[in-house]
């Protein structure tokens, strides 16, 4: 039995973790094992007389409300969950430890170990409850990393059918796309982002000497510096646009993808659903390298390809 917090029957000093504990046998009172052999008895041995045993302290066990959202315990008193933002009303279910007397070494402890065991892997939600084609457990396997941030949010859609939700993480859309295997949506804010760097790219190479003065291409630039500045401009302002716009509409395109992996690979059944689940959910770091390398390969192939054709299309011009 854990005596920490509690104090030696002898010296009356508190029982620390270092500490060795001997208990009195009749009355139950616990003792520094030093004080026991110093003593050569019980402390309390009037209690051994009178049948009175050694009780614990009892303790100030805070109270819990349940929040019936995510069924995380808030301390009684607070308004908002402290895990899902969720307002806890007067019909949020109280929880408090019923045992007074256990010592308690976290506000949390034991409050998961029994009515809330199944609950906490999907934050209070219905495994079973359908989100829209595919349930939550499904669903929590599949993100598998960051569900107290993504369950919420795709309960949320489902409920009240909103679409909009920000993730600041799709202020840099190709990486998280590519981090969540999403590899259609990871080359398109590629595309998008090479695309709205051209005009910017054009003045660069010029004004670095990467483009030789004697192409045609960089005479093109250097009459038409000031229009280029102007483009630049307009499309820096459509990229972070367009950022913005993964970022409100990020969470709901993965949640699309999640369901619509789930249904693909449920309806193909087979003996290897799991594995492709597995392969297909989840994180994988690497990937955002590999999109980078790719955005980089696919920056400099439209550059020396844009070179080219630009003469080529000079050269037919001046061709009598």
């Amino acid at each position: 039995m854990n005596y920490i917090g509690e104090k030696c029957a002898a010296c009356g000093n508190v029982f620390t973790e270092d500490d060795d504990v001997v208990v009195c046998p009749d009355c139950g009172s616990p003792h520094h094992r030093e004080c026991y052999k110093s003593a050569g008895k019980c402390a309390n041995e009037d209690y051994h007389f009178s049948g009175k045993k050694w009780e614990r302290k009892k303790l100030n066990v805070p109270e819990f409300v349940k929040c019936p959202i995510c069924g995380f315990p808030n301390y009684k008193g607070e308004e908002k969950c402290v895990r899902c933002g969720n307002t806890l009303t007067e019909k949020s279910e109280p929880t408090a430890d019923k045992n007074e007397n256990d010592n308690i070494q976290e506000p949390f402890s034991g409050l998961f170990d029994d009515e809330f065991a199944e609950v906490k892997p999907y934050l209070g939600f219905d495994p079973d409850e359908d989100l829209g084609g595919a349930t939550v457990k499904e669903v929590s396997d599949f993100v598998k990393t960051n569900t107290i941030y993504y369950l919420p949010v795709f309960k949320k859609m489902k409920d009240l059918g909103s679409k909009l939700s920000f993730n600041v993480t799709c202020l840099f859309p190709s990486l998280f796309f590519a981090n969540r295997k999403m590899w259609g949506w990871a080359m398109l804010a590629v595309f998008l982002s090479i695309l709205f760097a051209i005009p910017e790219a054009l003045i660069y190479l010029a004004d670095s000497g990467t483009l030789l003065e004697e192409t045609s291409l960089y005479h093109f630039v250097e009459d038409n510096t000031a229009t280029l500045e102007k483009l630049s401009i307009i499309c820096s302002a459509a990229d972070f646009f367009v950022r913005l716009l993964f970022c409100f509409f990020g969470n709901r395109i993965y949640f699309k993808y999640i369901v619509r992996s789930l249904k693909r690979v449920k309806t193909a059944g087979g003996n290897f659903m799991a594995q492709k689940l597995a392969s297909m959910g989840g994180i994988n770091p690497t990937n955002m390298i590999v999109i980078t390398l790719i955005k980089l390969g696919v920056a400099l192939g439209i550059t020396m390809l844009g070179m080219y054709l630009f003469e080529m299309i000079n050269l037919i011009a001046a061709l009598p």
